[in-house]
């Protein structure tokens, strides 16, 4: 029996955001789930998208999304990222912060390693609602299926 490594988000609660923890999902499961809704979404959904691409390129090993991107407000307009990277960041891509004309919405955090990525999404994220902690979310960068 195989078994289906396909994570799914939970449900926002009461007051809109992800329980607390830290919840797997690929990258084009977030896409569907938090980019549509209003045009500052879909604005942020295509940032990401592109933020994704090279998040695979340039060897990002892990990738935290957190804030209102990722709870039910209407219309956010940020993304909070926390990036762990490969030794060989970036691959011979430009740099992130080269970069930042195309994500101008992305604001990234970046960690040293595992340990600092659980810590920073886990306690130091903010608090949006009543201070509340929410959830966030990884994303897995998988290549895609045809691609070496």
């Amino acid at each position: 029996m195989t078994e289906d490594r396909r994570a799914m988000l939970p449900a926002f609660d009461y007051y809109g955001n992800l329980p607390l923890g830290i919840h797997r999902a690929r990258a084009e499961e977030v896409i569907e789930r938090f980019a549509n809704g209003s045009p500052e979404r879909a604005a942020l959904g295509q940032e990401l998208r592109e933020f994704f691409d090279w998040s695979r390129r340039a060897g990002v090993r892990r990738l935290i999304l957190s804030g209102a991107f990722v709870t039910d407000q209407l219309a956010p307009d940020t993304v909070g990222v926390i990036i762990l990277p490969r030794d060989d960041l970036p691959r011979g891509e430009p740099p992130f912060n080269e970069q930042l004309f195309l994500w101008r919405s992305v604001r990234a955090d970046w960690a040293l390693d595992d340990d600092e990525l659980e810590h920073l999404a886990l306690t130091d994220q903010k608090m949006h609602d009543y201070q509340r902690l929410e959830g966030v979310v990884e994303v897995t960068l998988e290549q895609e299926e045809n691609k070496p």
